[in-house]
């Protein structure tokens, strides 16, 4: 049967189509007009473009833990990824932060790593480095880290081709920091890879060499 009519409107505020488990066609050459808002809330979203960077999920600590963990944030949906790091702290003063990479559920921790790190103090025109080839401890993001609440590390690091089973995982990246041996403001430039047997990782960990971890935020982006 077909209804034509120019118009809908909801008796109180809500119209609601069909029931769950219904389905509603725009037909080819046919043109659904919106110049509303259209809320998606909840929503399965198929067939759309997804142009640009696409948000993945957010871990946001309101408590001391061991680490802070983003379990299975890489998959096979996209090659690169882009993590944001803000105002993260341990709990312990002047101990190292790093950062590791695991399988879904983080119960297996790649065992090698490879890196090298700058990092420009505002205090002084020394260049401090820190390198390592083969640890099994993980990829240092923040040295002699200050607990200071006042402080934090604040980084962007691009994360490639971590689901490739193939190749070595790699990353770079910079951000603020501060170190307790060359003073606040400092700039860390890192890059360098998994090492060792070629293996796909899919989750993300950061933790402290000495202590817990109080938050803050951390993001996954692709």
């Amino acid at each position: 049967s077909e209804v034509k009519t120019e118009k809908l409107s909801p008796r109180v505020t809500l119209l609601q189509l069909g029931d769950s488990g219904d389905t509603f066609t725009v037909p080819s050459g046919a043109t659904l007009d919106v110049n509303g808002t259209i809320d998606v809330t909840g929503a399965t979203k198929t067939g759309f473009p997804s142009g640009g960077l696409q948000h993945i999920t957010t871990v946001a600590t309101t408590s001391d833990s061991s680490s802070i963990d983003i379990p299975a944030c890489f998959s096979s949906t996209y090659q690169n990824y882009c993590v944001l790091m803000n105002n993260l702290m341990p709990v312990t003063n002047s101990t190292t932060v790093r950062m590791q990479f695991g399988n879904s559920d983080l119960s297996t921790i790649r065992p090698s790593y490879q890196y090298q790190l700058r990092m420009y103090p505002a205090s002084s025109s020394s260049v401090l480095a820190y390198y390592e080839n083969g640890t099994s401890s993980g990829i240092q993001i923040a040295k002699s880290m200050s607990n200071n609440i006042l402080y934090g590390i604040n980084m962007t690091i691009w994360i490639y081709a971590p689901y490739e089973s193939t190749t070595y995982t790699a990353f770079s990246g910079h951000g603020e920091t501060f170190n307790n041996l060359g003073n606040w403001g400092n700039t860390y430039m890192c890059a360098g890879s998994v090492s060792g047997t070629a293996t796909q990782d899919e989750s993300l960990r950061i933790l402290a060499d000495s202590g817990n971890m109080d938050g803050n935020t951390l993001n996954t982006i692709s």
